[in-house]
């Protein structure tokens, strides 16, 4: 969680199990006392705006403080009216969505070519922890299935969705065998519409996992979209 620069925030519980901090204890930057009235939830909601992009009070809700925005309504009304934030519609999207104003002109600047380049994300990275979300915005149906069955998994145990440029394209089905510290992708999926020419992307991020993950050697399975195998067979 990446937390605002000048915003610590600290357990209670366990901030009582600890010796008391003394001023000394704590970087230069950081808040000594907690903001009054609703100015944490504020802090809170305009970080949570700022790492979205654009969200709906569903969206900030669930994200950075998940669920602890009291009157959540009423503080983004009020950023509204004081102008920090604004209302948008977000097409083909129902209801009210916000974006700070301050990120307005990152609307209204010429579009760029996005590198050409694939990540592998965790299932738990914040572009895709809220799953509703990610189908609003992505189309991309998301599942961890480690709680699933076996025989009942659609793609696998820990699978990995793959972001290519602007869009999630597919996902892998990792697994890493310590003894032989060989990579395995048990099986690579492409999305519906997924870039024929994104195989040599998508076979550099599975590098860059293997590298991460100290293995020596990849193997990559028969499940393999046709237009990706001649890049991710050279692994």
């Amino acid at each position: 969680m990446n937390f605002p620069q000048n915003v610590l925030l600290i357990v209670p519980l366990l901030l009582a199990s600890l010796p008391a901090l003394g001023a000394g204890d704590l970087p230069a930057g950081v808040r000594r006392r907690a903001p009054a009235g609703d100015g944490a939830t504020r802090l809170a909601a305009v970080h949570s705006l700022s790492a979205l992009g654009v969200g709906s009070l569903r969206h900030v809700n669930n994200h950075y403080t998940r669920f602890r925005y009291p009157h959540l309504p009423a503080l983004m009304a009020r950023l509204v009216r004081q102008g920090e934030a604004l209302s948008v519609h977000v097409e083909g999207q129902p209801g009210e969505w916000f974006m700070l104003a301050r990120d307005l002109p990152l609307l209204e600047a010429p579009a760029t070519a996005a590198a050409d380049r694939a990540v592998l994300l965790s299932p738990f990275d914040n572009l895709i922890c809220d799953r509703i979300r990610t189908r609003q915005l992505f189309d991309f149906d998301y599942t961890i299935e480690i709680y699933v069955p076996a025989a009942k998994r659609k793609y696998g145990y820990y699978v990995l969705p793959i972001l290519h440029r602007e869009r999630l394209i597919g996902r892998i089905d990792p697994l890493f065998d310590r003894p032989s510290r060989t990579l395995r992708v048990n099986a690579v999926y492409a999305e519906p519409g997924a870039p024929a020419d994104a195989g040599p992307a998508v076979a550099t991020a599975i590098r860059d996992l293997a590298a991460f993950l100290g293995a020596i050697k990849i193997q990559v399975g028969k499940t393999c979209p046709p237009k990706w195998r001649p890049a991710l067979k050279a692994l």
